[in-house]
This record gives C-alpha cells, structure tokens and sequence, in this order.
C-alpha cells in the first residue's frame, strides 16, 4: 500500500522540480506543447505550442521554489546556471 500526499493544484501527470534562485529563471522547451506553469511564487503562466521556446520568471525575492509544468510536455533543457532537483517525472 502506498500513501503520498500531492497538493491540490498538482496531479501525477505534472512535471515538478525545485529551483533555487537568486532572481529569475529560465528553461528551454524543445517539444511542441500546450503547458501552464505554476513558478511557485502564485504566479502561472500558459505557452503555445511553438517548437522551441525559451521561458523564463522573475523572482520577487531569491530563494528555493517548486515549479510545476502541467500539459503534455516531451522535452525540455535546463540550464546549468541554478540549481535544480526533479521531485515528479509525470
């Protein structure tokens, strides 16, 4: 048996990392896809389905944040500028 909590604004299906953070971030999505993002601030945003899109967010103070991408998402880059930490594949 298996017990796990999940908030309520994130389902099984959603890519989710952590982020830490001095100001902004930004990541490249190399898939066409018709995603939201949760930045984990109570800010969200949604993207269209060009093929390579680079998104970003500015942070209103630094600090460690989860991220939540929801909507079919096949690829995506990460720069190797923040760290990051995946919690949830989808």
């Amino acid at each position: 048996m298996f017990f796990g909590i999940i908030a309520s604004s994130q389902t099984i299906d959603d890519f989710v990392f952590d982020v830490d953070v001095t100001n902004s971030y930004r990541f490249r999505i190399t898939s066409n896809a018709n995603i939201t993002i949760d930045w984990g601030d109570g800010m969200t945003n949604s993207y269209g389905s060009p093929y390579d899109m680079q998104v970003s967010h500015t942070y209103p103070t630094a600090g460690m944040y989860t991220v939540v991408v929801t909507g079919p998402l096949e690829s995506v880059n990460f720069y190797l500028n923040n760290n990051i930490t995946v919690t949830q594949w989808g």
